[in-house]
């Protein structure tokens, strides 16, 4: 197999000599070190040395190759921008900076003369045309200086959202630190502080609430400076399989009228213990825990009719979250027109 693709590895795409030498010799290593694992079995010394120092030195080259093909093929395809910019109603554009990364490449644009940041928005279109990407594979916004000539070009050809990221596990083990929800279209985490803060996680329906839901309910269950309770009133079908970990589970209306009541007198308890204290904001610690009220489908419990319970929290909370850091994080919030929930200065929004 190694001879075969030293001799004929252009027919596979290795197009260079060094490159169809690299895969012969990695074909042979790997060859090798199979055969004699299944000989001697792989855990017999030195075979694991062997394989994590081989691995690694081989590992190199095809990273350092891997990154300097996609940077040529990038280099080259700007190198045309003149013509691409006149083709796409950006003639006088420039191109002034370029970036690869995992999933696509990213670029600082230089406007034309009365050109501005809308223009070349307008433009995205056919510029997607020319790029050769997918529909939607193109993102432009103006640059962080607020320069008005300028425009930061986004091309993602392989798109991070296309498939369910696997859950690595929880993200934090306390609420004082920013939580990771998920990923940015350039791989960068999406990192979110939930400390006196409340959430809403909004959108139609089947668009993946309740995996944020999950991912929120895995990294609130390894906080050690967290009560949690919950409210499901479908009957907790979403919330039920996390029961084991959460402190109070409301299931019911009475149930969720109930649980928002104690709620409201925790708060009234905490901010009579903060003013003894001489204090201004609670510090969340395993002695002095955060109470963390997760709510599924919080609509049902904001709208017309709601009990005085759910009307007296939301008000209570909205407005003296440094007081209780009762934090209301109100996943799974499906647009119909309903209200939202208080000061929800954390929004997740899909397909709004």
């Amino acid at each position: 197999m190694a001879l075969a693709l030293l001799v004929w590895g252009r027919w596979v795409n290795l197009t260079r000599p060094i490159e169809r030498s690299y895969a012969a010799i990695t074909t042979a290593f790997a060859g090798g070190w199979l055969t004699a694992a299944a000989r001697i079995g792989p855990s017999t010394p030195p075979l694991p040395a062997i394989l994590l120092i081989g691995g690694m030195l081989l590992a190199v080259p095809w990273w350092a190759h891997r990154r300097r093909r996609a940077r040529v093929r990038v280099e080259r395809t700007l190198a045309a921008w003149p013509d691409i910019a006149k083709a796409v109603g950006l003639t006088g554009s420039r191109v002034q900076s370029a970036i690869v990364d995992l999933w696509g490449y990213r670029f600082r644009l230089g406007l034309g003369l009365g050109q501005t940041v809308e223009d070349a928005i307008s433009a995205v279109p056919r510029l997607e045309s020319a790029l050769g990407t997918t529909r939607g594979g193109i993102r432009v916004q103006p640059v962080a200086t607020k320069q008005a000539n300028r425009a930061d070009v986004r091309v993602i050809e392989t798109d991070p959202h296309a498939d369910a990221i696997a859950w690595p596990g929880p993200s934090i083990t306390s609420i004082t630190q920013p939580a990771k929800l998920g990923l940015f279209e350039d791989s960068a985490p999406v990192r979110v502080p939930l400390l006196r803060r409340h959430g809403l996680f909004a959108g139609m329906s089947g668009v993946g609430k309740s995996g944020g839901v999950n991912v929120l309910l895995g990294d609130l269950t390894a906080c050690q400076d967290v009560i949690l309770w919950a409210v499901g009133l479908k009957r907790g079908m979403e919330l039920m399989p996390w029961a084991s970990c959460i402190d109070r589970l409301a299931t019911t209306p009475q149930e969720a009228e109930n649980l928002l009541a104690d709620a409201v007198v925790i708060l009234d308890g905490r901010a009579d213990d903060l003013t003894k204290r001489g204090e201004r904001v609670w510090e969340p610690s395993p002695d002095r825990p955060a109470l963390i009220i997760v709510i599924d489908e919080y609509a049902e419990l904001a709208a017309p009719g709601s009990t005085n319970a759910s009307k007296n929290w939301a008000a209570r909370a909205g407005s003296n979250r440094s007081l209780g850091d009762a934090g209301a994080l109100s996943p799974k919030y499906t647009i119909r027109n309903r209200p939202r929930p208080p000061s929800a200065s954390v929004r997740a929004s899909a397909r709004v």
